[in-house]
C-alpha cells in the first residue's frame, strides 16, 4: 500500500516539478522529495 502511494506521489512530483523550475528527472535521488523544491 505504501509503495503504491510512493509511486503515485513520485509521479505527481515529476509532473509538477517542471512547472516550478526544478529537475523533473528523479535520477538526482533514489526517492524524490515529497514537495517540489521550487515552492
Amino acid at each position: 500500500m505504501f509503495v503504491l502511494l510512493t509511486v503515485a506521489f513520485a509521479a505527481l512530483t515529476a509532473g509538477l516539478a517542471p512547472r516550478y523550475g526544478t529537475d523533473s528527472r528523479p535520477d538526482f535521488s533514489p526517492l524524490p522529495d515529497r514537495r517540489p523544491r521550487g515552492i
